[in-house]
């Protein structure tokens, strides 16, 4: 299994989380914990590089919904960018597109967010 990592640039009120590897309930809380930790700290929108992620399960998505609801509770968001085509079928499979917003790349998530 591959490992997972989290590595965050912040501009202000945006951060970028690039994510890299799978995304499993075993090793998601840390990712959790920096997203939590940005919002608490001023950040209002959320971009997910998820160019070097191969893989995300179900809990870790549950990960991602918590972040877009506190996100918007903020006044901002939380998009993905860069999603291989078998994320995008799994967003779709379970069922979450619409609530998701996913881009190409990072100024096509940053202009979908209005940022």
């Amino acid at each position: 299994m591959a490992g997972f990592s989290v590595e965050t640039r912040r501009d202000g009120a945006v951060a970028t989380m690039k994510l890299r590897g799978e995304a499993r309930l075993e090793v998601v809380e840390p990712f959790r914990a920096e997203g939590k930790a940005l919002l608490a700290a001023g950040v209002t929108h959320l971009l997910l590089d998820a160019t070097a992620l191969q893989f995300v399960d179900s809990a870790s998505f549950g990960v991602v919904l918590e972040l877009l609801r506190d996100a918007q509770r903020r006044g901002g968001g939380l998009a993905f960018y860069g999603a291989s085509a078998r994320l995008r079928r799994t967003v779709d499979a379970m069922g979450i597109a619409e609530r998701l917003t996913m881009a190409a790349d990072d100024a096509s998530a940053r202009k979908a967010l209005g940022i």
